[in-house]
């Protein structure tokens, strides 16, 4: 007697056909995204991954060490192990030589039947954003400065010379509001004009 299927079980596809499915749905993704095995060899990866990574298909098996990366990337192999060790993922944002910033998310590589074999390193191009953060930090860090600086007002300077002495005083505004007209000039600013 034949048992059913379970309809939560999955279909079974030969290794070949899996592989190329794969391979393909890899191929069409427009993001950057790099399998590592736990030998530290190259799995598979997407084509933007191969662009950032320096990456071509014959570099599928070598070791992922041999590879100069065009990210700036401090200890990435470090960091993969780590992932791989404590199984928990890490992100960092890293910088690509010519200056563009990417997301960096790595995490475990997990198999159908959830064993860790290896790590998944995937970019997420984050430089629009980034920018505008740094725009945003500086127009904030003016607004600062400007406001900081109506709060601190410099002490006015009037010349002695505009009013015929030749050195310059300075003269607070809290001076010149305080004090009526008649003590803050000289008497002959203050005396009426002849009728």
């Amino acid at each position: 007697m034949d048992m059913p299927k379970s309809r939560k079980s999955k279909p079974e596809l030969p290794e070949g056909a899996a592989g190329a499915s794969q391979q393909a749905l890899i191929n069409s993704v427009n993001f950057a995204i790099l399998i590592l095995g736990s030998d530290g060899r190259i799995r598979r990866f997407t084509p933007v991954a191969g662009r950032l990574f320096n990456l071509i298909p014959a570099d599928v098996g070598r070791p992922f060490t041999d590879i100069s990366s065009n990210l700036q990337i401090p200890d990435l192999s470090a960091l993969v192990d780590q992932v791989v060790e404590t199984m928990s993922p890490i992100e960092a944002e890293v910088q690509k030589r010519a200056g563009r910033w990417y997301k960096l998310t790595i995490r475990p590589y997990r198999t159908g039947d959830n064993k860790i074999e290896g790590a998944i390193l995937a970019l997420v191009d984050i430089d629009i954003l980034k920018r505008s953060l740094e725009e945003t930090r500086q127009s904030r860090d003016f607004a600062e400065a400007v406001v900081a600086t109506i709060r601190q007002p410099p002490p006015l300077t009037v010349s002695r010379h505009q009013l015929g002495v030749r050195r310059q005083t300075p003269v607070r505004r809290q001076n010149l509001i305080s004090k009526s007209h008649s003590r803050a000039l000289p008497r002959r600013f203050n005396s009426r004009p002849p009728v």
